[in-house]
């Protein structure tokens, strides 16, 4: 999966979240074709965005509280979650696998670069 900016994830994720929250978190939702582009920085890689974006959600919802609680001030992810989440390698999706979980993700790397981007800030 390719990598985004951090600013251009963040942007995402704070557009989509009113319309997360209206679905309840878990439900689908639809944007205006070009709101997005409309948020990011020139020439931002859209579909790896919404990828990032939706993955760090799901990693937010599914997974202990505890694991994130470091990097989320007043109940939101602060900016180091969305450095680490824009940069670290991802899985390709694999729409054909009847188990829609991801296989290849290295959560223990995952929370190593926030811990590591934690004690830079």
């Amino acid at each position: 999966m390719p990598v985004v900016s951090a600013a251009d994830l963040k942007a995402v994720y704070d557009f989509f979240r009113p319309d997360r929250l209206r679905c309840g978190g878990e439900g689908a939702f639809t944007i205006a074709p070009g709101s997005v582009e409309a948020i990011c920085s020139p020439g931002a890689n859209v579909a790896a965005l919404s990828y990032r974006e939706t993955f760090l959600h799901v990693l937010l919802k599914t997974l202990p509280t505890e694991i994130f609680v470091p990097w989320i001030n007043d109940g939101q992810p602060d900016m180091k979650l969305f450095k680490v989440a824009a940069l670290f390698p991802l899985p390709v999706p694999n729409y054909t696998d009847p188990d829609p979980r991801p296989h290849d993700f290295d959560l223990e790397g995952f929370i190593q670069q926030l811990s590591v981007a934690s004690d830079r800030s």
